[in-house]
């Protein structure tokens, strides 16, 4: 059962930007050595990321890809919805009338509440707090 955890890939794509600075340009080769994910996954996360407008990439020699925004601004929320789309534990908040119970359903408001919260806990943390040492 998949109880409130992120995906393997949005997991990789909080340890690549761990990586990542807004200053040094850094290929996927270099990447997969610092990281020790496979070059695959690299280049599928950053394609991804970069289209978020999370990652910036430079191209021909010496490219590679930055972080897009200074880390403090770079939240775990924005990382988590460009890999898996909008946070949501039930279907129903993000796609109404997904289920045939949603009218007078009692729990769906709870579910909104907890929604609102977990998007306010994923808002609070920012790619700066996960390099930030302990």
């Amino acid at each position: 059962m998949r109880m409130f955890r992120i995906s393997a890939l949005a997991d990789y794509a909080l340890v690549l930007m761990t990586h990542l600075d807004t200053t040094r340009v850094q290929s996927i080769k270099s990447l997969t050595v610092s990281t020790k994910l496979p070059y695959a996954t690299l280049a599928k996360l950053a394609s991804k990321l970069e289209k978020h407008k999370l990652l910036k990439s430079k191209e021909g020699r010496g490219g590679g890809y930055l972080l897009a925004k200074p880390p403090h601004e770079i939240t775990l929320r924005a990382i988590i919805e460009a890999l898996e789309g909008p946070i949501a534990p039930v279907k129903c908040i993000t796609h109404p009338g997904a289920c045939q119970f949603e009218k007078g359903c009692e729990v769906k408001p709870r579910w909104k509440n907890l929604t609102n919260d977990l998007i306010q806990w994923a808002d609070s943390y920012t790619l700066r707090d996960l390099v930030r040492k302990q």
